[in-house]
């Protein structure tokens, strides 16, 4: 998946929020390399870890 300055545009109207026209380009740019990043989270091999409850430990019994 690719986001340009329409998707963009789409995004802020259904969110409806602002985005300037000249910062469009830019924040496309941005979620491509976020989208980017979830797709080599998609790829890491995690078949024998087991998931996790908590990542902080609190809540623990002691």
């Amino acid at each position: 998946m690719s986001v340009d300055k329409t998707t963009v545009a789409k995004i802020a109207r259904l969110a409806r929020i602002h985005v300037p026209e000249d910062r469009q380009e830019q924040l496309a740019g941005e979620l491509n390399g976020i989208l980017d990043w979830i797709a080599e989270l998609d790829e890491v091999d995690t078949e024998n870890v087991e998931p996790l409850a908590s990542v902080t430990g609190h809540g623990l019994p002691r």
